[in-house]
């Protein structure tokens, strides 16, 4: 019966000693839209345009290369801001009046968990 106190207060104590013991709580994580980066597999979808549709990586560079443009600059731009590229670059070099331009993520890049971790390594 005595061993139960001593249990507690024993307990108590190393409780105190735990790594991170004593910082300060993390800040709220940011919000926002998803933001693409290499590794990323996105589909354009160029409507009434099947040369100009199709999916696309973002390559090491931050740039997908679509056809009768060239290559444009993704890493760090949302999804809609990447449509919006592709159409102005599309309108800019006279290849359509109106682009209508759809990007949607298809494949996400993919993620590194490292440290003391029961699995480490590379997710999807």
């Amino acid at each position: 019966m005595r061993l139960l106190p001593l249990c507690c207060v024993v307990l108590a104590l190393l409780a105190g000693c735990a790594p991170g013991h004593g910082l300060p709580p993390l800040p709220p994580g940011a919000v926002g839209e998803y933001r693409l980066g290499p590794g990323d597999s996105v589909h354009l979808t160029t409507f009434g345009q099947k040369q100009l549709t199709g999916a696309f990586r973002v390559g090491a560079n931050g740039a997908i290369a679509v056809p009768l443009l060239g290559e444009v600059h993704a890493a760090g731009l949302t999804p809609a801001e990447l449509q919006a590229a592709v159409a102005a670059g599309l309108k800019r070099k006279n290849l359509l009046q109106d682009p209508n331009v759809a990007a949607e993520v298809v494949e996400y890049r993919p993620i590194f968990v490292l440290g003391e971790v029961n699995k480490p390594g590379q997710y999807p």
